[in-house]
């Protein structure tokens, strides 16, 4: 079985795997098969990026980029 990331390689080549801040480096088949709980990106799995309670998200922006939320104006 070979690694998901590249289905089309015929050998292994050693890569980074991640689960939250860790990293590890795969270095053969057995060890990639032994993290299955790992993530190939750094990212990991999508986040939702909601905007902190009191801020509402900016009409335009995209999630989880900087200035995508400001901070809900009180109504007087």
């Amino acid at each position: 079985m070979h690694c998901a990331k590249n289905p089309f390689k015929k050998t292994f080549e050693k890569h980074s795997m991640y689960k939250g801040k860790a990293h590890v480096i795969a270095q053969n088949q057995a060890g990639h098969d032994a993290l299955p709980e790992w993530e190939h990106s750094p990212m990991g799995k999508k986040k939702t990026c909601n905007c902190w309670k009191g801020h509402e998200r900016v009409p335009g922006t995209k999630a989880c980029a900087k200035g995508s939320c400001r901070k809900i104006k009180r109504k007087r």
